[in-house]
Protein backbone atom coordinates (compact mmCIF):
# COMPACT_ATOMS: atom_id res chain seq x y z
CA UNK A 1 0.00 0.00 0.00
CA UNK A 2 2.79 1.73 0.28
CA UNK A 3 3.20 2.20 -3.29
CA UNK A 4 0.12 3.66 -4.12
CA UNK A 5 -0.07 6.76 -6.37
CA UNK A 6 -2.78 8.42 -4.56
CA UNK A 7 -1.55 8.17 -1.37
CA UNK A 8 1.92 9.75 -2.26
CA UNK A 9 0.47 12.43 -4.32
CA UNK A 10 -1.86 13.81 -1.12
CA UNK A 11 1.03 13.57 1.17
CA UNK A 12 3.30 15.19 -1.39
CA UNK A 13 0.55 17.79 -1.34
CA UNK A 14 0.27 18.19 2.35
CA UNK A 15 4.43 18.30 2.60
CA UNK A 16 4.22 20.75 -0.32
CA UNK A 17 1.19 22.92 1.90
CA UNK A 18 3.68 23.19 4.60
CA UNK A 19 2.19 22.06 7.07
CA UNK A 20 2.37 18.28 8.43
CA UNK A 21 -0.91 16.02 8.24
CA UNK A 22 -1.01 16.49 12.43
CA UNK A 23 -1.16 20.11 12.07
CA UNK A 24 -3.86 20.16 9.81
CA UNK A 25 -5.81 17.61 12.20
CA UNK A 26 -5.10 20.04 15.35
CA UNK A 27 -6.32 23.22 12.74
CA UNK A 28 -9.67 21.15 11.57
CA UNK A 29 -10.54 20.14 15.41
CA UNK A 30 -9.57 23.04 17.02
CA UNK A 31 -11.43 23.45 19.88
CA UNK A 32 -12.45 27.09 19.32
CA UNK A 33 -14.02 26.30 16.76
CA UNK A 34 -16.14 23.40 17.54
CA UNK A 35 -16.89 25.81 20.47
CA UNK A 36 -17.68 28.60 18.05
CA UNK A 37 -19.95 26.21 16.30
CA UNK A 38 -21.99 24.90 19.37
CA UNK A 39 -22.95 28.42 20.84
CA UNK A 40 -23.43 29.93 17.28
CA UNK A 41 -26.21 26.91 16.30
CA UNK A 42 -27.88 27.73 20.19
CA UNK A 43 -27.53 30.79 19.90
CA UNK A 44 -29.33 30.95 16.13
CA UNK A 45 -32.39 28.66 17.24
CA UNK A 46 -32.65 30.76 20.85
CA UNK A 47 -32.92 33.85 18.33
CA UNK A 48 -35.32 32.69 16.48
CA UNK A 49 -37.53 31.50 19.62
CA UNK A 50 -37.31 34.62 21.10
CA UNK A 51 -38.51 36.33 18.14
CA UNK A 52 -41.18 34.19 17.64
CA UNK A 53 -42.68 34.46 21.73
CA UNK A 54 -45.83 35.61 22.41
CA UNK A 55 -46.85 38.35 25.54
CA UNK A 56 -48.32 36.10 27.63
CA UNK A 57 -44.70 33.51 28.06
CA UNK A 58 -42.67 37.44 27.85
CA UNK A 59 -44.74 38.30 30.50
CA UNK A 60 -44.16 35.34 32.64
CA UNK A 61 -40.18 36.06 32.29
CA UNK A 62 -40.59 38.98 34.44
CA UNK A 63 -41.33 41.42 31.08
CA UNK A 64 -37.71 40.25 29.40
CA UNK A 65 -37.38 38.50 25.97
CA UNK A 66 -34.87 35.97 27.86
CA UNK A 67 -34.58 33.75 24.96
CA UNK A 68 -33.62 36.80 22.74
CA UNK A 69 -31.50 37.79 24.81
CA UNK A 70 -29.85 34.72 25.79
CA UNK A 71 -29.73 33.64 21.80
CA UNK A 72 -27.68 37.05 21.84
CA UNK A 73 -25.14 36.32 23.96
CA UNK A 74 -24.63 33.11 22.62
CA UNK A 75 -24.34 34.64 19.53
CA UNK A 76 -21.84 37.43 21.04
CA UNK A 77 -19.35 34.15 22.74
CA UNK A 78 -19.64 32.62 19.01
CA UNK A 79 -18.64 35.30 17.49
CA UNK A 80 -15.49 36.17 19.79
CA UNK A 81 -14.24 32.49 19.40
CA UNK A 82 -14.31 32.51 15.73
CA UNK A 83 -12.53 35.75 16.18
CA UNK A 84 -9.75 34.61 18.02
CA UNK A 85 -9.26 31.51 16.02
CA UNK A 86 -8.90 33.80 12.90
CA UNK A 87 -6.89 36.10 14.37
CA UNK A 88 -4.15 32.82 15.29
CA UNK A 89 -4.67 31.38 11.77
CA UNK A 90 -4.24 34.98 9.93
CA UNK A 91 -1.13 35.43 11.87
CA UNK A 92 0.74 32.12 11.23
CA UNK A 93 -0.77 32.53 7.80
CA UNK A 94 1.47 35.65 7.62
CA UNK A 95 4.42 34.58 9.77
CA UNK A 96 4.82 31.91 8.62
CA UNK A 97 4.84 32.04 3.88
CA UNK A 98 8.30 31.71 3.88
CA UNK A 99 9.32 27.89 5.15
CA UNK A 100 12.72 27.16 7.02
CA UNK A 101 14.25 27.26 3.82
CA UNK A 102 13.47 29.89 2.57
CA UNK A 103 10.81 29.08 0.32
CA UNK A 104 7.53 30.76 -0.99
CA UNK A 105 4.57 28.69 0.63
CA UNK A 106 1.56 30.56 -1.27
CA UNK A 107 -1.16 28.22 0.63
CA UNK A 108 0.11 29.52 3.60
CA UNK A 109 -0.48 33.37 2.73
CA UNK A 110 -3.79 32.45 0.91
CA UNK A 111 -4.53 31.56 4.04
CA UNK A 112 -3.56 34.77 6.62
CA UNK A 113 -5.75 36.43 3.57
CA UNK A 114 -8.47 34.71 3.89
CA UNK A 115 -8.90 34.66 7.81
CA UNK A 116 -8.41 38.36 7.04
CA UNK A 117 -11.17 38.68 5.07
CA UNK A 118 -13.44 36.53 7.21
CA UNK A 119 -12.65 38.98 10.17
CA UNK A 120 -13.46 41.89 8.25
CA UNK A 121 -17.12 40.27 7.12
CA UNK A 122 -17.67 39.28 11.05
CA UNK A 123 -16.69 42.95 11.96
CA UNK A 124 -19.13 44.28 9.14
CA UNK A 125 -21.87 42.32 10.55
CA UNK A 126 -21.42 43.52 14.20
CA UNK A 127 -21.34 46.68 12.92
CA UNK A 128 -24.69 46.51 11.04
CA UNK A 129 -26.28 44.67 14.15
CA UNK A 130 -25.18 47.50 16.53
CA UNK A 131 -26.97 50.02 13.84
CA UNK A 132 -30.22 48.01 14.02
CA UNK A 133 -30.07 47.76 17.53
CA UNK A 134 -29.70 51.70 18.36
CA UNK A 135 -32.33 51.91 15.66
CA UNK A 136 -34.96 49.54 17.90
CA UNK A 137 -35.78 46.41 17.06
CA UNK A 138 -39.26 45.70 16.49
Amino acid sequence: MADDPLIERTEGTAAEAGASPDMRAANLFDLRRIIAGVFGVWGVLLVILGLTESDAEIERAAGVNINLWAGLGMLAISLVFTVWALTLQAWTGFTSFRGADGAFNPTQLANGVVAVTLLALAASVVAEAFTALRRGVN
